[in-house]
């Protein structure tokens, strides 16, 4: 059976909420996989994050944005 997730969140290390990444893309690859395209700036940092129940989240990983957009793909937490 398919995980879908809920909600994955973008957040930036020691930056302006301003600046923070809009989320664009999300396509569920398999299901342990799922990429995530989102807007950005080159050399920021942006954690990704996922929650299931939008009270708990699950830090999944850090990613350093290019200029305009970024994809990520991360694995999906059990």
């Amino acid at each position: 059976m398919m995980r879908y997730l809920f909600i994955f969140s973008l957040f930036l290390l020691s930056v302006s909420r301003f600046l923070a990444g809009e989320i664009r893309e999300v396509r569920l690859l398999s299901d342990e996989q799922v990429e995530i395209t989102f807007s950005s700036q080159a050399g920021l940092f942006y954690d990704i994050h996922e929650s299931k129940d939008l009270k708990r989240f699950s830090f999944l990983t850090r990613i350093r944005g290019v200029e305009g957009q970024t994809k990520a793909v991360v694995e999906v937490l059990p």
